[in-house]
Parts: structure tokens; C-alpha cells; sequence
């Protein structure tokens, strides 16, 4: 399973990244969200959300409990800038770099 935690203050690019992380990871995800005013509007485009708005690595910190919560040991997590979307497929390239490298960054 792919974990992906990522923060949405605005609606410009949730349903932007939402199309392509469908469009582009071929394995299990679930993706977890820091929403601000737009928490009503979206937050069942997720598979959890956060309301309310702090700092990016605040709100990381809180969206981390889902990881904590709902991940296995063998899972991943991909943190992810709400203006950062895939623009090609991506599993195979993440867990070929995974079984090198304990983690990857870019």
C-alpha cells in the first residue's frame, strides 16, 4: 500500500493531482489531506482529511497519524506538495529505487 499525505489550502490543484495520482499509480493508495476552508467542499475526495491550517511540516506531522494508524510496516509513504501531481507512471520506478535505497527524494 501507498500512503500519500498531502496539504490543499486552496482548491486549485486537488482535483488536478487526484486525476493524475488515478491516471499514474498502478498499486493500492490511499491519499490523506490538510483541507483549510475548503474542508466541507472536499473532504470526501480523500480518504481522510484534517481541517484547519498551519505550517506544511505541522500539518505533515498530523497527517502522519493516519500513516501511524492505518500503515504496515511493508507499506509506502510519499509526501507530496499540493501542486505536485505525477505526469507518468511511477510504481515501478518508486519501488525499483525502494528495493536500492531506503529512501528516495526528489
Amino acid at each position: 500500500m501507498l500512503h500519500i499525505l498531502t496539504i490543499h489550502f486552496k482548491d486549485k490543484w486537488i482535483d488536478i493531482q487526484k486525476e493524475n495520482l488515478k491516471k499514474y499509480i498502478s498499486e493500492p493508495y490511499k491519499v490523506y489531506t490538510r483541507l483549510g476552508e475548503n474542508f466541507e467542499q472536499h473532504k470526501n475526495k480523500f480518504d481522510g482529511a484534517i481541517e484547519g491550517k498551519g505550517h506544511w511540516t505541522a500539518s505533515m506531522k498530523l497527517l502522519l497519524r493516519f500513516i501511524i494508524e492505518n500503515a504496515k510496516s511493508e507499506d509506502k509513504v510519499l509526501l507530496l506538495d499540493s501542486d505536485a501531481f505525477p505526469i507518468a507512471p511511477i510504481s515501478d520506478f518508486l519501488n525499483k529505487k525502494l528495493k536500492k535505497y531506503p529512501f528516495v527524494s526528489c
